[in-house]
């Protein structure tokens, strides 16, 4: 299942997601880090809440907190171009079912980008959650699960 990630992204969207990502100095509290995402998603629905982002935190020896990504995760943008072809390449490649969730309001993924995986892996399902930007299953965790849950229920077969 990949969701609002495709080969083809949108560069300005990536920008975005990683002045939210990038913070070095970290956060003073959880809560912080909350009004950090609220100012990414742009007029949510729904609100995150402290202990849900907790999760995604670490508290350093500085007292600070920082999100908990290995940061060469944040480095792929760097050569687009390079990323989209070895991307490309592996969808060509993939057999398993798969499912592609875009966030409807997504500047990451665009519509253009769910064509061209949709050519690159056409045996692949896709799904656009209308009310979602690149936080799917924060923004519409409802629709997503029944998407997950549908999907898997289609492909996976109890043992």
């Amino acid at each position: 299942m990949l969701v609002n990630i495709a080969p083809c992204v949108e560069p300005h969207g990536v920008v975005r997601l990683q002045s939210l990502m990038r913070r070095p100095d970290g956060f003073e509290s959880p809560d912080e880090a909350v009004d950090a995402i609220r100012r990414y998603r742009r007029n949510p629905k729904n609100g995150f809440v402290s202990s849900n982002v907790s999760r995604s935190l670490r508290h350093d020896g500085d007292g600070r907190y920082r999100w908990n990504w290995d940061p060469h995760f944040l480095a792929w943008p760097r050569d687009l171009d390079r990323r989209h072809a070895r991307y490309s390449a592996c969808a060509r490649r993939l057999k398993l079912p798969t499912l592609l969730v875009r966030g409807g309001n997504s500047d990451i993924v665009s519509e253009a980008g769910v064509h061209e995986f949709l050519k690159l892996c056409p045996h692949a399902e896709y799904v656009n959650v209308a009310a979602a930007g690149h936080m799917v299953a924060g923004d519409r965790n409802d629709v997503f699960g029944e998407v997950a849950a549908q999907f898997l229920g289609r492909h996976i077969h109890p043992v």
